[in-house]
């Protein structure tokens, strides 16, 4: 996979979170979008990284489309 897809991955998958981080207080806004920030950053590149900023039910979600492994969910998620 390329840089730009992974990019491009990655950002899908923070698009994707951006529902889930509208729902959090104004009072936690920049740390939601520091999280977001620092997600879409390293899911291209350390996907691993990005698996640990996941929320469990999302975690478990995305384990789940990599047949258990975090990180091959993500790149299952990445057009290719």
């Amino acid at each position: 996979m390329t840089t730009t897809m992974r990019t491009a991955a990655a950002v899908a998958a923070a698009l994707t979170l951006m529902p889930a981080l509208a729902a959090c207080s104004s009072v936690d806004a920049p740390e939601a979008e520091r999280v977001a920030t620092e997600f879409a950053r390293l899911a291209g590149t350390e996907p691993g990284a990005a698996c640990a900023l996941l929320a469990p039910r999302t975690l478990q979600q995305v384990k789940e489309d990599g047949d258990g492994d975090c990180a091959e969910g993500l790149k299952s998620d990445s057009p290719e």
